[in-house]
């Protein structure tokens, strides 16, 4: 049997990231190689706190998570790093570094864990720009760019290189409805080659056909519910 390539195991999270604040239920959530699932958080806080969990940048408060079997807080800083080098994430705020490019913060990961030839990074870069409706790889800094292409250039960094995980916070976000055939198709080659993704999205999409997942749950009053998909009209 596959081991998960992200595993929730009895975890309980603050979910508002304040000392006294919510906490969730115990969560189990596995995500094995090959999936995707699709969580509605139920509020921009939850989402975050789910997906800084999943690259272990908060602990939770019992239980463990664990990314290709390895406990996060079991890892040390270093090896930690290291394993964040493979989980490709579409962050909700952008998270862009102002001073750097586009380029060098779409490929700042992989240029600095030397995955990936150079040549063939900007390859697939540009490859994923057009896939997501760019014309290429955007030039300029950040502040130069509209809501709409910075959305789309987060799918790129998310989705580039050879990412084990790929979590997307709100990837429609500021995107028309569209670009969900090529989120899904990126998804695809992810899964293809034995990757996971967890895609985090508002309840109105959490049911769309559209989206194939192996699973759907709701986080509501802190406890993780196992959701349906609508049915195709």
């Amino acid at each position: 049997m596959n081991e998960p390539i992200l595993a929730f195991a009895e975890a309980r999270l603050s979910l508002s990231g304040r000392a006294g604040g919510r906490v969730s239920a115990p969560i189990t959530l596995a995500l094995a190689p090959g999936s995707l699932v699709v969580v509605d958080p139920q509020g921009a806080e939850e989402s975050a706190m789910l997906a800084d969990a999943c690259a272990g940048l908060v602990a939770p408060l019992a239980g463990t998570v664990r990314f290709r079997g390895r406990d996060w807080q079991a890892m040390g800083a270093a090896e930690a790093n290291e394993a964040r080098a493979e989980i490709g994430h579409c962050f909700a705020g952008g998270a862009w570094l102002g001073h750097l490019s586009m380029l060098e913060n779409l490929t700042l990961a992989q240029r600095f864990y030397g995955r990936i030839a150079e040549a063939a990074l900007l390859a697939q870069a540009t490859q994923l720009a057009r896939l997501f409706g760019l014309p290429g790889v955007p030039t300029g800094r950040p502040g130069t760019l509209d809501r709409a292409d910075l959305a789309r250039a987060s799918l790129v960094r998310a989705f580039l290189g050879r990412p084990a995980l790929v979590v997307l916070e709100e990837p429609r976000h500021d995107l028309p409805p569209a670009i969900t055939a090529p989120l899904v198709q990126a998804a695809r080659r992810v899964r293809d080659r034995g990757g996971a993704v967890l895609w985090l999205t508002e309840g109105s999409l959490l049911g769309e056909a559209g989206i194939p997942a192996d699973a759907r749950y709701r986080l509501a009053g802190g406890r993780l519910i196992p959701a349906r998909a609508e049915r195709a009209a």
